[in-house]
């Protein structure tokens, strides 16, 4: 799991489905889940 800069995104690799959650930490769900690729394992951000 990892926060955006602002901590108002949660990022969190799913290795059983595939994909990544990506979560409003105002409201607390799930807003989409982004495809990935086989038992994604680790996640980081990285500010442009």
């Amino acid at each position: 799991m990892v926060l955006n800069e602002d901590a108002s995104t949660l990022y969190v690799a799913n290795n059983k489905t595939n994909d990544i959650s990506v979560i409003d930490m105002n409201t607390l769900k799930e807003e989409t889940r982004i495809d990935v690729g086989i038992h994604p394992d680790g996640i980081a951000y990285l500010k442009k």
